[in-house]
């Protein structure tokens, strides 16, 4: 983040105008002014970009194909199938690798209100 001066991360000033967010950070912008940053992201049911090696499934461990539908799973980056014939991503509560929820419905687990809660 490049920040002007009075700009605070966390309640601390911002060096040299620099600085590299992490999840959950505080920004304040001025008084009463805040601000959040999270790199929460929703699953999503997508192609399968593949890569240069095989994905394989952690549920079924079958082979994802590119451009097969599957989720990549936003805690621990790990890609399921998602289709009518192989729902492992839908198939429990939770990632297979991960405590992720795989409810595609579920919203993001952090909002600002927990971080003075």
């Amino acid at each position: 983040m490049l920040a002007a001066p009075g700009i605070r991360v966390n309640g601390d000033p911002v060096w040299l105008g620099l600085r590299v967010l992490e999840d959950h950070d505080e920004i304040q912008a001025g008084p009463g002014e805040r601000l959040f940053f999270s790199a929460e992201r929703l699953a999503e049911i997508v192609p399968c970009p593949g890569g240069p090696r095989p994905v394989h499934c952690p549920r079924c461990h079958q082979l994802i194909e590119p451009g097969q539908l599957a989720v990549q799973c936003p805690g621990c980056q790990t890609w399921h199938h998602q289709t009518a014939q192989l729902p492992c991503w839908s198939y429990d509560a939770r990632c297979a690798l991960c405590p992720q929820p795989t409810a595609l419905d579920a919203g993001l687990t952090w909002t600002p209100d927990q971080a003075h809660a």
